[in-house]
Parts: structure tokens; sequence; C-alpha cells
């Protein structure tokens, strides 16, 4: 069971490096939202997601960028203050958060909610 379980992970983690990877390549190419949102879009069809979203930070304005495939966001970009919540959290420290509760996190930003 171990082992399985290492296997998984290390499958996950060479996709993880791999989306990085492109990536990295696509943000030289990308110049409007329509580019971040095809990008977003296939990245969600690759992995067979029902929604995935793209956290951008901006470290000069002090925020994050938050590009998502939600059709309810109508094409929006929703904009964080990088002083807090879990995915600012996440994205200024590079460790990961794993929590079954997330509203119940202390960490949890309302603001950041992103479901209906």
């Amino acid at each position: 069971y171990n082992a399985m379980q290492y296997d998984a992970m290390v499958r996950m983690q060479r996709r993880t490096e791999l989306i990085l990877e492109v990536t990295t390549e696509l943000s030289q190419r990308v110049h409007s939202y329509d580019d971040i949102k095809s990008i977003v879009t296939q990245y969600q069809e690759h992995i067979g997601a029902e929604r995935a979203s793209l956290f951008v930070v901006d470290k000069a304005k002090e925020e994050m960028k938050i590009f998502t495939t939600t059709e309810h966001l109508n094409n929006t970009v929703m904009k964080l203050h990088l002083d807090g919540g879990i995915a600012c959290n996440v994205a200024l420290t590079g460790s990961a958060i794993v929590t079954n509760h997330t509203r119940s996190n202390p960490m949890f930003n309302n603001s950041a909610d992103l479901s209906p």
C-alpha cells in the first residue's frame, strides 16, 4: 500500500513539474487575458478537472491575480492582496497546505472564495 502511494505521489510530482515547465515557457508568450484563459482551459481538460484556476503573483503590486475557468465569473480576474489567505501563503512560501476543511483553517480568506 505504501509503495502504491509513493508511486502515485511520484507521478503527481512529475505531472506538476511538467505543468510548471510548460507554464514557464508559455508565460513568455502570454499577451492577453484570452491567452491565459486558453492555457487554463487546456490544463483543465488535460487533467479532467471540473474547473481550474491559475494564480499569478505580482510582487511589485503585492497582489495575486486569479484566472479561472468557472463560468459564473464571466471572464473576470480576481485580485487579492498578498497579506493573507491560504493561496497567498502557498504562493509566497512555495509550501503546499493540505486541509480537508478549508473554511475552518485559520488562514482561510473568505474574500478569496471562488465558489458561487
